[in-house]
């Protein structure tokens, strides 16, 4: 159940976003294709999840209706999270093989490509994020931060604000590891903990 009243509807990433997982919203290293593919055996339990602020307690329970507004609820499946905006939404994900873990997020009709007329970009895009877990997975308890852009690549708004002040477009996987390693977006990452299983 999703409460819908008070300090329960929120904007969420991110995510994975909350900066963490908003569709189409998070700034930082963007792509309008895959880069990366599942690898490892690395994975998040699935469940129901929690976005904290900054010294923001976790929840105790899964009742959304005691939760404080500094945190945010992420529904996260095996391949898939699912977060409340103005409206629920799903994105794909993936976590690659190698250091540091790379998340890579599907968000449909976040794209970079020619607008099409009716407000949604005709090319869907990927974000990229960084796992920090704290013990073995499948994880509990991650810190998760966007994938910054290098100093002076970032892109300006758009004119339509589908192109966010603060993204770049991503050349490679290696590119974005790249960034991940040099820590940029590491000044933005927010603690996410799981809460209870689904259903």
């Amino acid at each position: 159940m999703i409460a819908t009243g008070g300090s329960t509807l929120r904007a969420a990433l991110g995510l994975l976003v909350a900066p963490l997982l908003l569709a189409g919203c998070a700034a930082g290293m963007v792509s309008e294709r895959p880069l990366f593919e599942a690898g490892g055996t690395d994975r998040l339990e699935p469940g129901l999840w929690a976005v904290l602020d900054e010294d923001c307690a976790a929840p105790a329970s899964a009742d959304l209706t005691r939760w404080e507004p500094c945190a945010v609820p992420v529904w996260i499946g095996e391949n898939e999270l699912t977060a409340v905006a103005l409206q629920p939404f799903r994105s794909a994900y993936l976590i690659a093989g190698g250091t540091p873990r790379i998340v890579q997020r599907h968000a449909e009709g976040g794209g970079y490509g020619p607008d099409s007329g009716n407000g949604r970009p005709e090319t869907d895009r990927y974000d990229f994020w960084v796992i920090e877990a704290e013990g073995p997975s499948p994880f509990r308890r991650i810190g998760l931060w966007n994938v910054g852009c290098p100093e002076g690549r970032e892109m300006p708004m758009s004119d339509s604000g589908e192109i966010r002040s603060g993204s770049c477009l991503a050349e490679s996987a290696a590119a974005v590891r790249e960034a991940a390693l040099a820590g940029q977006g590491r000044d933005k990452m927010r603690r996410v903990v799981w809460i209870a299983p689904l259903g």
